[in-house]
Parts: C-alpha cells; structure tokens; sequence
C-alpha cells in the first residue's frame, strides 16, 4: 500500500511539474547583436521548431515539433551509428512518443512532409560542424534515447544544439518543460533565422528497436 502511495504521489509530482512549467517562463527574449553565420558547404547542423499555429484546429491544439538535422554538403559519405549519410543528403532526428517507440527517431519530418504536407512555416537555424563533432552527436542519442513529457522533442533537440555551439549562440533553457513556442522565441533573437528549410533530400524514416535500424511505416 505504501509502494502504491509512493508512485501515485510521483506521478502527481512529475504531472504538477510538467503542467508548471507549461504555465511558467522565467526566461527573457532580448534581441541578440550575435548572427549566427554557416556556410553552404561541409556538415551544416540545424536546429528546425515549428509552433504549430497553422495546424491547430478549434478544441483541438497543435503544440508544435522540434528538431535536428544534419546535411552533408561534402563530397564523402559520413556515419551516424551505422547509417550511411551520403553526399548532398540530410538527416533529421528527434525524441518522438512512437507507438512503436518512445525515443529517437530519424527522417519522420520529412516523411510527414511528403505525405501529409507538414511542417510549414518551420523556422530553423544553422551552423557548420566538423566530422568529429558527429562522435558528440552519435554519444547524444545513446544517452538520450527516450521521450517523456518533459523530455519531448524540444528538450531533445535543444540540448543537442547547445553542446555543438559556441556559449553566445546556445539556446534558452529553464527547469522543467520545453516547448517548441519557447525555443521559437529563443530561436527568433538570433540573426540568421530561415523559414521553410528544404528537407527534400532525406531518405526514409527509421529507428533502432533492440539496436537494430528499422524503417518506420508512417500512415498518410
């Protein structure tokens, strides 16, 4: 009976924390001087939020999407775990509430895109990397291979971001919830922000059930 009373209590805990930091920014947005400038060439990483504004119906809210991408503008393939990432092709990733996974999934934006037109309006950020920084990332998703309400994938996506930048260009964080409104504010202080990035190049979705890559059948 204790053991019962001691879950329903940390359940009701992590639900009062969530929903307070819903409700709660103790964040500032001043405008930043800082442009954060990346060339067209190498490995370019993007920090992509959509606040889902546009996909929102009456009664029924859309709280938007957060995540990363890498695209590979070299002229060699690279890796990420064991997926090969070819010249001129982009990879997306992010922490996703799957019924068939509750963790990192990669290329489901761009598969929502191409079947249901998704995603527009999205707003992203960009920086070049260096091939060693992929160890950083490949490391990341290890670690932080789950998704929980208050590690969605906006948590996912800007933590990733703020260990590949300089200090200057690192997101907003607070305590408890991230929300794709949120890093869209933090995003917007910053020079450089495009809308609409292309993610035409991307294969298919997949994840790694059990260590294993698995496409991932999405429905229209």
């Amino acid at each position: 009976m204790k053991l019962i009373f001691k879950l329903i209590t940390a359940v009701l805990l992590a639900a009062a924390l969530t929903l307070g930091g819903l409700m709660t920014d103790y964040n500032t947005y001043e405008k930043s001087e800082d442009r954060i400038e990346c060339e067209d060439t190498g490995l370019v990483f993007s920090l992509v939020c959509f606040n889902g504004e546009n996909e929102s119906a009456f009664f029924v809210p859309c709280l938007g999407h957060a995540w990363v991408a890498i695209d590979n503008r070299t002229d060699k393939s690279v890796y990420i775990k064991d997926y090969e990432l070819k010249p001129d092709e982009m990879l997306t990733m992010s922490a996703w509430g799957l019924d068939t996974h509750f963790g990192v999934a990669f290329n489901v934006e761009p598969a929502c895109m191409r079947l249901n037109g998704r995603y527009e309006g999205r707003i992203s950020l960009s920086v070049n990397i260096k091939e060693e920084d992929l160890e950083i990332i490949e490391e990341f998703i290890e670690s932080d291979d789950y998704w929980a309400p208050a590690h969605n994938c906006t948590t996912w996506s800007l933590k990733l971001w703020n260990l590949l930048v300089d200090e200057k260009f690192r997101m907003k964080t607070q305590i408890t919830t991230y929300t794709p409104h949120r890093l869209e504010k933090s995003m917007l202080r910053f020079e450089g922000v495009q809308t609409n990035i292309d993610m035409s190049r991307c294969g298919n979705a997949f994840y790694y059930p059990d260590g294993i890559r698995t496409e991932l059948e999405l429905c229209q």
